[in-house]
C-alpha cells in the first residue's frame, strides 16, 4: 500500500478520491509505484486516482482542476491556474498563482499562497495562514475547544 502518492498533470483534471480500500488504483493516467509512493503522470485527458484513506498526496499541475474527496492525509499542491477543492485533509499547503481555492475541512493547518484567487476555508482544526495579492479570502470556522 503506498503511503503517498505525487500526481503531475498539465491540463487535466484531476479527481482523488480516498476510500476505503488497500491500494491505489488510477483511471485515464499512468502509475507506477516504488516503496512507500505512488507517481502518476496524467496530460491533458481528465483522470480519477482511489487511494485508501489517509494517504499523503502531493500534486502538480498546471491549468487542471484538483478536486480531493474523502478523507486523505496531508496535502500539497502547486499550480499555476486551476481551481482547487479540499474536502476532508489531515492538513493543506496549497500555492497557485490563479484560480479558486475551497477547503471544507482540514483536521490540521491550513497555508494558502495566491497571487489573485478566492480562498474559502470552512473549518479548520489547525493554524490558518493564507497570503494573498489580491483576490477574496472567506470566512474560516474557529477551531473547536
Amino acid at each position: 500500500m503506498a503511503e503517498r502518492v505525487r500526481i503531475t498533470v498539465s491540463s487535466g483534471d484531476v479527481l482523488v478520491i480516498g476510500e476505503a480500500r488497500n491500494i491505489v488504483d488510477v483511471d485515464g493516467a499512468t502509475a507506477t509505484s516504488a516503496g512507500q509512493e505512488t507517481e502518476v503522470r496524467g496530460g491533458s485527458d481528465d483522470f480519477t486516482v482511489r487511494v485508501p484513506i489517509g494517504t499523503d498526496i502531493v500534486v502538480g499541475s498546471e491549468s487542471g482542476d484538483v478536486t480531493l474527496d474523502g478523507e486523505l492525509g496531508a496535502v500539497s499542491v502547486t499550480t499555476k491556474s486551476a481551481d482547487l477543492r479540499a474536502d476532508d485533509v489531515a492538513s493543506i499547503d496549497a500555492r497557485t498563482v490563479s484560480g479558486r481555492l475551497k477547503v471544507r475541512h482540514s483536521r490540521g493547518s491550513v497555508r494558502l499562497k495566491t497571487e489573485s484567487a478566492d480562498a474559502d476555508i470552512d473549518r479548520a482544526d489547525g493554524d490558518v495562514v493564507v497570503s494573498a495579492v489580491s483576490g477574496r479570502v472567506g470566512s474560516v470556522e474557529p477551531r473547536q475547544p
